[in-house]
């Protein structure tokens, strides 16, 4: 039974710990062999071109230039249909590296004040009770109007006074159904709140700017990873906050995080 007593912690707080908990089961590799084979950024690179996924590949195998790319799926079925390149991996954990260290040196400038405006936003966290609420109205509305276009059909009723309760009964479900629209909204605002507390901790307990890809880090803050035809690398952070790197060399990052 959903919502029967008042809960310890929101539910937002608890899916943020349930990713926690996903992360850790894979890196442990407590749920057996089905994550073994999984790459960090399998499913998570996204091309803006098409909207397909990348996929991981190795080049120059066994060679002193073999690396490994990632490479548009729509691209490698069919080049006509994208014209995306693929990209280095040590591109994209280098733009990750940029990114975070902007965020580590900017965060007071950034987070601090998207978590105060969050927070002004969601005001009244009284959300899950008026959304059953608004649920059941718009129940009761709608198979009013149901039975109530039924006895128009067989003419029961007179077509002007139907027509005077069919709107006042559509306005009635216009407004609750606005109304649920506007707290679906807030109650996102709720989950980002909770995501930027967490992105917020994990940048107070770095003691200095990354000098290494960290695969915790990415895991943790990144939900996806988009690419556009120019190479500019696009990371979606987990509390919707969304930040751009140019595709540079690989001591570009390094470079700015030994200038902090």
């Amino acid at each position: 039974m959903e919502d029967a007593h008042d809960p310890v912690i929101t539910h937002e707080e608890a899916e943020a710990v349930r990713g926690i908990m996903e992360y850790r089961s894979r890196t442990l590799k407590l749920e057996g062999d089905k994550y073994q084979n999984r790459y960090l950024f399998s499913g998570s690179i996204i091309c803006k071109e098409c909207g397909s996924h990348f996929r991981r590949q190795k080049i120059s195998i066994g060679q002193p230039g073999e690396r490994i790319i990632w490479t548009c799926k729509m691209h490698v079925e069919d080049k006509k249909a994208c014209a995306m390149k693929a990209v280095r991996e040590d591109v994209v954990q280098q733009a990750f590296i940029m990114m975070w260290n902007k965020l580590y040196t900017n965060q007071g400038t950034v987070l601090e004040p998207m978590l105060k405006d969050l927070m002004e936003i969601v005001t009244d966290m009284a959300d899950t009770e008026e959304m059953e609420q608004l649920d059941n109205e718009i129940q009761s509305l709608s198979e009013q109007s149901r039975i109530l276009n039924q006895v128009m059909k067989k003419g029961y009723m007179d077509p002007a006074f139907f027509m005077e309760s069919n709107n006042q009964l559509v306005g009635q479900l216009t407004e609750c159904r606005r109304k649920k629209i506007l707290l679906a909204r807030r109650q996102r605002r709720s989950k980002e709140i909770v995501q930027t507390q967490q992105l917020i901790g994990l940048l107070a307990g770095q003691d200095e700017p990354l000098k290494e890809f960290d695969e915790r880090l990415f895991d943790l803050t990144v939900k996806e990873v988009q690419i556009s035809k120019e190479h500019d690398i696009t990371f979606c952070l987990q509390n919707s906050l969304k930040l751009t790197e140019k595709e540079g060399g690989v001591t570009d990052a390094v470079a700015h995080a030994d200038r902090i």
